[in-house]
């Protein structure tokens, strides 16, 4: 029979067992999100620091020319405050597709696809 001084050491140590390994765990989960943050940076494609700067101009001058004040391309709910004025809601933006098109061809023009 164990007395209550040795069952009070062994939950004790059982204890420290148990904080030791959650640490454990822990120290490995975060070890194995950066490595697969690692193994995404490493399989990026290269883009050089000039044809960043195209892609970026490029992006920037279509969406410049797309027209956002277009009612059309937003879908609004609206709502009535309690003094009895109008309010949006909710706004969406439902012409994505539009824009993800302009940007597409646009980088088509500007470069070369190799496969």
């Amino acid at each position: 029979m164990t007395t209550t001084e040795e069952l009070q050491l062994k939950i004790t140590a059982l204890s420290l067992q148990v904080e030791k390994h959650d640490t454990d765990q822990k120290e490995l989960a975060t070890e194995l999100a950066q490595a697969k943050l690692d193994l995404k940076e490493v399989n990026k494609p290269i883009l050089s620091q000039e044809h960043y700067d195209i892609l970026c101009d490029t992006i920037s001058d279509n969406l410049s020319q797309f027209d956002f004040d277009e009612s059309g391309s937003f879908d609004m709910d609206f709502g009535i405050d309690y003094d009895g004025r109008i309010h949006v809601e909710n706004m969406s933006f439902n012409n994505i597709d539009e824009i993800q098109r302009l940007i597409e061809e646009a980088i088509e023009q500007t470069f070369k696809t190799i496969e």
